[in-house]
């Protein structure tokens, strides 16, 4: 996957000092960072008792300390709460267990980003792509933060990466068409369970393949849609049956009218007022 310059390695080698250099600041596996770390943003709050309590009560949602209100099942899909779940399961609900595996995740995501870049634009974009995003801050920074953006990225370049494997492939046969399709649309699938909102892009992969590999025959093309659009549904479809059943809704989340309010509105209404002003955070809060 690393064929070509010698210097990735070097670059691949400053991403994981930077991330490896703030993880060690944060000390999230001290009881003091660990706090710091849970009190520094309220999604970093929920993804914790999310997971916590799926690993100690085998529940989703309901905890009181980071969700009074009960939101945030119908907010946020399982995705990230049961990486984080997963880690801690292996040993005990501790922060930094999922962090250090978020921290060698995004080190793997600067190889893959060559490895993809490198494939479709050649080397010098390649080095250019994974040096930026070695150094880029808020990918360092999420490395060590409880928030979805390290593990998306990671599956999202893995999509790419199949797609661009397949596109390599001039004559790709029936089978290998339905091996691809079938992969990409479970990666896709994966990224709607971490970010809900990938799912709007099952509307634009269809048209991409047609397109993108229209040199193939119309019935291969066909078929590629069809196994990625199959693969998305079965990946998806026992999370939306779950939201169903307890919602009364098909949809993966209701998380647009909540961020098209608090998100939008409110901050288009209250910006930096409500640190200032009680009346606009108030007003925020209602929303």
């Amino acid at each position: 996957m690393l064929k070509g310059s010698r210097w990735v390695w070097v670059v691949i080698a400053l991403g994981a000092a930077l991330r490896l250099a703030l993880f060690a600041v944060a000390q999230p596996w001290t009881e003091q960072g660990e706090a710091r770390l849970l009190a520094g943003s309220g999604d970093i709050l929920s993804f914790h008792y999310l997971a916590h309590d799926l690993v100690l009560y085998g529940r989703y949602g309901g905890n009181p300390q980071a969700d009074p209100y009960n939101l945030d099942p119908a907010l946020r899909p399982m995705g990230y709460a049961l990486f984080v779940a997963f880690w801690y399961w292996l040993s005990e609900p501790r922060l930094w267990y999922p962090l250090i595996a978020q921290v060698v995740l995004s080190v793997m995501s600067i190889a893959l980003l060559y490895s993809l870049t490198r494939r479709e634009f050649g080397e010098r974009a390649a080095f250019g792509a994974a040096l930026l995003f070695a150094i880029y801050p808020n990918g360092i920074l999420f490395a060590s933060s409880l928030m979805t953006e390290t593990l998306y990225i990671f599956v999202m370049l893995l999509f790419l990466e199949a797609w661009a494997r397949l596109k390599a492939r001039a004559a790709p046969t029936p089978r290998t068409g339905l091996v691809y399709g079938s992969l990409l649309g479970f990666l896709l699938g994966l990224g709607v369970y971490i970010r809900v909102a990938t799912l709007y892009l099952a509307l634009l992969i269809p048209l991409a393949l047609w397109f993108f590999h229209s040199a193939l025959p119309k019935a291969t093309r066909v078929q590629l849609i069809i196994s990625v659009l199959v693969a998305l549904i079965v990946t998806v479809l026992p999370y939306s049956l779950y939201m169903c059943q307890r919602y009364g809704t098909f949809r993966i989340t209701i998380v647009e009218s909540y961020n098209l309010l608090d998100n939008t509105v409110g901050h288009a209404l209250g910006g930096r007022r409500e640190r200032l002003d009680p009346e606009a955070a108030a007003f925020k809060e209602q929303l």
